[in-house]
């Protein structure tokens, strides 16, 4: 009778990044606990664990007694630890130096657990890349996991059950141990299907099970006792057919199925994430047309996720970049503290700012603000403004050393997010600023005290479940329905169907509209609106990068010669607009100065909207009238508990002021001519768990300005960005609240 060697790996769930890191590692000790307490009953269980460096580390230092216990069994052989990163960084976005630092301190960590070196590690998501058995091997390790799916193209042409694989890069040489994801997802379940999954693999000639699941479920808060109980439970009822081995074992006890050069493909799940749903409801459709083919599109989709992910998600891209570019930052350090190590010096004070650097470097690196994951990962704006500030204390870390003046402007021009286009990224000792010349748009502006990005909302794009929503169904079937679940989908369905829109330019800041006849506040909310220039997307020309320290300014000067008319109009006017950035090296100001220049010889009517985006939802918002501010507050609203947030318009205004949510800080926008404005949220509908969720991303403001120009005409105006304290609100405003 056949024995099937059964390897089931428990991992921690997708990290919040910088969010409630504690709070993850207290859930995960009582995880642990939990886990301790099962093994203790059943003796003969094995099983895989992996935890990610952080929590690890956590755990060590304020978890001791579970962590002795855990390490006992370790060594005892019922338990083995998978190595990986600090924070669950997708290997593939992560630069190699700094992967394995931190692969390298989460083995430390380990190696002080069991006094043992571990030769297995995890992939957060599957995410795999050709060089990662280069890397890895050469590090020591011997084995990790990838879902079945991944190996299987043409379909049935590999049977992962029958043993493990060798994957070969460079002869470098790496087991891979096939996950099942059917019994992943049943591992979840009762007591029966583990039962019956287990007998079917042993009746069908199987020598090797391997399955993983999280410690804890989405949304199933106190089930993860109960589900390990269950498992164990199951493989004692089963030990005349199954045994349950440790991975090293199984790679050691077993023969290996072949040899597979590269994974064939990504699985499903990530696939879903990493393309436009377009292209896989197309795909679906075409699989039910035909016989049995690969999930997505005939196995095309290869081991492309995270490129493929960057360039469906240009927000997540250029935070990337941004990453990456600190990242060489960190490097420089590394090497002058080197310099100074040759040279004699005392490295003590540079090594301490390395560390500091590095370690938020890694927090900056977790996949929580890149993916996005069942606990709401990059469509959550706590994530990704957590990550934001790791950045900026990592560029504060590194500027202390190498700008240590008191009063600067730095600039650097570079081509931050690979799209070939130039970004100027500008540091003063208040602001981290960076203008692309791709639609003159301010994409970030982060303040350096608190930190704090302004900036960076994520836009609204298609996902698999709008097609549910906007049918009012419940979208794609689950295999596992309820009619709680149902119901409260459809539910928000109702909800949200008016409320899904897509953008069709990623919600940057000062992006220069110039609005057709027909624009409305609604229209322009849905994002259908006539647009009559060819600036929003259009290259400007980088006119002047310069600072005048006696002047205490940075100027960061663009200009683009475009053309404005209507859809359907015969003839363009010819437009030249030139906008300069303008910093104060020594208080939160940013001025920008706008110049627009009629080129042609006939006059124009043109309603000009420079688009305002905010990277949190408004809980303050007031709306001065007057020349340069001077006047009352007419207009002022609180966001609700409930998180939603009213559609709005005033007809003449000139100072914008919002309050900053968590911070003791309020943002105001100045201009020098009032406006007429437009607000609105910008809002993701996207799946949390098994749920879908309206999911608040930022909010825009548009002033608008009617403007007539004659042949040759030049209009100039400026709006003005600070960032105060508001109980130092300026003498000339009076807050009155009037409320909605």
């Amino acid at each position: 009778m056949n024995k099937v060697a059964f390897v089931w790996v428990l991992y921690e769930s997708v990290p919040r990044g910088g969010v409630d890191r504690s709070a993850d590692a207290v859930r995960m000790g009582e995880r642990l606990e939990q886990l301790l307490d099962a093994l203790m009953a059943f003796p003969d269980a094995r099983v895989a664990v992996h935890v990610t460096g952080w929590t690890l580390e956590w755990l060590l230092d304020h978890r001791g007694a579970t962590m002795d216990a855990l390490g006992r069994l370790v060594r005892g052989g019922q338990v083995e630890m998978l190595a990986g990163t600090q924070h669950a960084a997708v290997y593939p976005s992560v630069p190699a130096r700094d992967l394995l630092y931190q692969v390298r301190k989460a083995r430390r960590l380990l190696s002080r657990l069991a006094d043992s070196t571990p030769r297995g590690f995890w992939i957060p998501l599957g995410i795999w890349e050709s060089d990662i058995p280069c890397t890895m091997a050469r590090e020591g390790f011997r084995h990790t996991f990838l879902d079945a799916r991944q190996l299987q193209v043409p379909p049935g042409a590999i049977r992962p059950a029958e043993g493990y694989w060798i994957v070969e890069r460079l002869g470098y040489a790496l087991s891979v141990l096939a996950l099942d994801g059917r019994l992943g997802k049943v591992c979840q379940a009762g007591l029966d299907d583990i039962t019956r999954e287990l007998k079917d693999k042993a009746n069908s000639g199987a020598s090797l099970m391997a399955a993983a699941t999280p410690f804890e479920a989405p949304g199933e808060d106190g089930a993860a006792e109960a589900r390990i109980e269950t498992t164990l439970a199951a493989c004692r009822e089963l030990a005349h057919r199954v045994r349950m081995v440790l991975p090293a074992e199984a790679r050691r006890a077993l023969e290996p199925s072949g040899v597979v050069r590269s994974p064939l493909r990504m699985n499903r799940e990530v696939a879903e994430r990493c393309v436009s749903p377009r292209v896989v409801v197309a795909s679906s459709r075409k699989k039910r047309g035909a016989t049995e083919t690969s999930e997505l599109a005939g196995g095309w989709l290869a081991a492309a996720a995270w490129d493929w992910f960057l360039d469906r998600f240009p927000e997540t891209n250029v935070l990337h970049k941004k990453m990456l570019w600190m990242s060489t930052w960190v490097g420089r350090l590394e090497r002058l503290l080197w310099q100074r190590v040759e040279s004699g010096e005392d490295p003590t004070v540079l090594a301490n700012a390395l560390e500091r650097a590095r370690g938020a470097l890694f927090l900056a690196q977790s996949q929580a603000a890149y993916w996005p994951s069942p606990e709401g990962g990059l469509y959550d704006p706590a994530v990704r403004q957590a990550a934001h500030e790791s950045l900026t204390r990592v560029q504060n870390i590194v500027e202390a050393v190498f700008y240590p003046e008191a009063r600067y402007v730095a600039h650097q021009q570079l081509d931050l997010d690979r799209d070939g286009r130039t970004e100027i990224l500008t540091s003063t000792p208040c602001f981290n600023a960076g203008v692309s010349v791709s639609g003159g748009a301010l994409f970030d502006l982060s303040y350096k005290a608190v930190p704090l990005n302004m900036l960076w909302p994520v836009g609204r794009r298609p996902e698999l479940e709008h097609e549910g929503v906007l049918a009012g169904g419940v979208g794609r079937p689950t295999r596992r329905k309820s009619a709680a679940r149902s119901s409260c989908v459809l539910a928000l369905s109702k909800e949200t169907r008016d409320r899904v829109r897509y953008d069709r330019y990623p919600r940057w800041s000062l992006l220069d509209h110039f609005l057709g006849a027909d624009a409305t506040a609604e229209n322009f909310f849905q994002c259908r609106y006539p647009e009559a220039g060819d600036f929003v997307t259009g290259s400007y020309e980088i006119v002047r990068v310069g600072y005048e320290r006696r002047a205490h300014k940075g100027e960061v000067h663009l200009a683009r010669n475009g053309h404005v008319g209507e859809l359907n109009a015969r003839e363009l006017q010819p437009l030249r607009v030139e906008k300069t950035f303008v910093f104060d090296d020594r208080d939160p100001t940013l001025e920008v100065r706008y110049a627009i220049t009629n080129r042609g010889p006939a006059p124009v009517q043109l309603t000009f909207a420079p688009e305002l985006s905010f990277a949190w939802p408004v809980q303050g918002v007031g709306f001065a009238s007057g020349a340069a501010g001077s006047g009352e507050v007419r207009h002022r609203f609180v966001l609700t508990d409930e998180g939603t947030i009213m559609r709005g318009s005033i007809d003449e205004a000139s100072v914008l002021l919002l309050a900053v949510p968590g911070r003791q800080l309020e943002m105001s926008v100045r201009i020098d001519r009032p406006a007429a404005w437009w607000w609105f949220p910008v809002e993701t509908v996207s799946r949390r768990g098994h749920r879908l969720r309206l999911q608040n991303q930022g909010t825009v403001f548009l002033p608008r300005w009617e403007l007539s120009l004659w042949g040759h005409e030049t209009q100039c105006f400026g709006i003005t960005y600070e960032l105060r304290d508001p109980g130092e609100a300026p003498a000339s405003v009076d807050i009155v609240d009037e409320g909605e």
